[in-house]
């Protein structure tokens, strides 16, 4: 079993429904590779990936002044020093992002689809495990925190200079303008991209079974053509063996006066 328990990761049960929104070049791709697409974080859209909130930095200045008893220029190199820590960690840590939403958002499918159409899969948490149970990766899922950077601390408050926080930490929160997407995230590590003389990679894509990971298609386009395009995603499933309901989304159902 590739995931590993960690106590920075907040794993939602088993039974937690999960959807992941995509186009249609995107899910055929799934098809076709049979794996799961783990993203670079800096790739993810987000430019605070992996970044910390004001309080942080002010919390390493506190115990840097501390450590280096107020030698202004040797906290300066450390501060900086940490940065520059940071920031590379977003080479080493690639995602695999789903929403765990109770219902179908609107807002996400305008993300992904826009004035097009669209396909999201639907499976559980349980059933996401036991899709990448083959693989030899370690791999760690969790619900994603959100935070207000601007009065908020990531990872333990301490003055203690040895209560390190762990590295993870800022990859498991994002600010609150982003909650709406109510994000669970598969992690994968390539630590060896610490190294700076290692090009690292935009991605990867790590092999899983479709057929233990879904659970339904759902299709999302603009009426009148979208029974057209569930005819055409029903093939697409039937010609790569995904014996899965495909329905169209509800958002699209037409309203009662």
């Amino acid at each position: 079993m590739p995931f590993e328990e960690h106590p920075c990761f907040i794993t939602p049960p088993d039974h937690q429904v999960i959807r992941r929104y995509m186009s249609l070049e995107k899910f055929i791709s799934l098809l076709i590779k049979q794996s799961l697409h783990f993203s670079r974080s800096d790739l993810l859209g987000d430019p605070h990936e992996g970044s910390y909130t004001m309080l942080n930095q002010l919390l390493d200045h506190h115990q840097l002044s501390n450590f280096c008893e107020g030698n202004h220029e040797q906290v300066n190199t450390a501060m900086a020093n940490n940065a520059a820590f940071r920031n590379r960690m977003k080479a080493t840590i690639y995602a695999n992002c789903w929403t765990m939403q109770e219902h179908e958002s609107m807002a996400l499918w305008q993300i992904y689809a826009g004035n097009s159409s669209g396909i999201v899969i639907q499976s559980t948490v349980g059933n996401l495990k036991q899709s990448l149970s083959s693989t030899p990766d370690a791999l760690y899922i969790s619900e994603i925190k959100y935070t207000d950077y601007s009065e908020d601390i990531i990872g333990p408050l301490s003055d203690d200079i040895n209560a390190v926080d762990n590295v993870f930490n800022a990859f498991l929160h994002k600010r609150h303008c982003y909650d709406f997407e109510s994000e669970l995230r598969v992690v994968y590590t390539r630590w060896e991209n610490l190294d700076h003389a290692i090009e690292p990679k935009l991605g990867y894509f790590i092999q899983t079974n479709l057929n233990d990971l879904i659970n339904g298609v759902f299709v999302y386009s603009p009426l009148p053509q979208a029974g057209n395009f569930l005819e055409l995603v029903k093939d697409i499933c039937a010609k790569y063996n995904l014996n899965k309901i495909v329905a169209l989304s509800s958002v699209i159902a037409p309203p009662i006066y």
